[in-house]
């Protein structure tokens, strides 16, 4: 193999140029150093292909493990399973909100017809109030009056 430009080993790789660009940049922060400058290119050796090659060639190893995994009727009907639990679980919620709301919506009618209760009985000892008020009234104008005139009703 002779020296590769960071374009044609992405090519080999089958991966974007900016993927390998990133791989390089990052490695070198890290302090490894991949490839040499000559006129503005940079030229990576045998030995820094294969370890470049490497890197994405596990990565994308590890994405198809992963994609077949996720495709088998196991994890399908896992998946499957974990829905019909999920939706059996919302059902019994929505079975419990409805009950708890109507709970709520029988409490609130008692609430109002303690109310109404209530007003009720308030409106008829304003009435008793007011009656009694009247009565006390006419007896102190019956005390008001004298002997002789209490006597004889005038």
């Amino acid at each position: 193999m002779a020296n590769k430009t960071l374009l044609e080993l992405s090519r080999e790789i089958g991966i974007e140029k900016r993927a390998l660009e990133n791989k390089v940049y990052y490695l070198r922060r890290k302090g490894t150093e991949l490839g040499t400058i000559q006129d503005g290119i940079r030229y990576f050796s045998d030995s820094e292909q294969d370890q470049l090659k490497s890197m994405f060639i596990e990565k994308q190893a590890t994405y198809q493990s992963t994609y077949e995994r996720m495709n088998s009727n196991d994890v399908i009907q896992e998946l499957k399973d974990r829905n019909a639990l999920l939706e059996k679980q919302i059902e019994n919620y929505q079975i419990k909100a409805h009950e708890e709301s109507a709970k709520f919506v029988e409490l609130i009618e008692q609430a109002n017809f303690n109310v109404a209760t209530a007003n009720a009985n308030f409106n008829k000892a304003l009435e008793k109030n007011e009656q009694l008020q009247l009565d006390y009234e006419e007896l102190e104008h019956q005390k008001s009056k004298g002997f002789f005139a209490r006597l004889f009703g005038e």
